[in-house]
């Protein structure tokens, strides 16, 4: 998990390209050069009682001598599909605009295949996110 406090939507790409930020103006996978059609998002619209998934910021206890000390990350209003170079990222955004979750996966479909099992399907039809977008939280919350 990256750092929570660290990874809100909202200022210029070229503000979030520092490491741990969620986004990057990366475009591509290996060596395949990727359309503007590298982003994606969808909304929550409800979750799932009791939730599918769980994530947290911390170690988790196995590799913590068996404490838990990580603490639960903020409920996800946002979802965000970006392909990078060195795969394909889900993350999840809290109405604060701050990532409470990531996943890698091989595919985009392999990332809204996850976020239907996370989410019982409960979410917004995905859209693409136009390149030039850089308020992808706003593009996502409107109709």
């Amino acid at each position: 998990m990256k750092n929570a406090a660290s990874m809100a939507i909202g200022p210029p790409l070229s503000e979030r390209s520092a490491p741990g930020s969620c986004f990057q103006r990366r475009r591509g996978f290996g060596s395949t050069p990727m359309t503007s059609h590298s982003r994606f998002t969808a909304r929550v619209l409800l979750m799932p009682n009791p939730p599918n998934t769980q994530h947290f910021q911390g170690v988790p206890p196995a590799a913590n001598g068996g404490v838990e000390t990580r603490t639960p990350l903020d409920t996800p209003v946002l979802l965000v599909i970006e392909v990078k170079t060195d795969g394909v990222f889900l993350f999840r955004f809290s109405t604060e605009r701050r990532c409470v979750g990531d996943t890698w996966h091989r595919s985009v479909d392999e990332a809204k295949s996850q976020a239907e099992f996370e989410f019982n399907e409960l979410t917004s039809v995905w859209k693409v996110v136009p390149e030039q977008t850089d308020d992808v939280f706003s593009f996502g919350f409107a109709d």
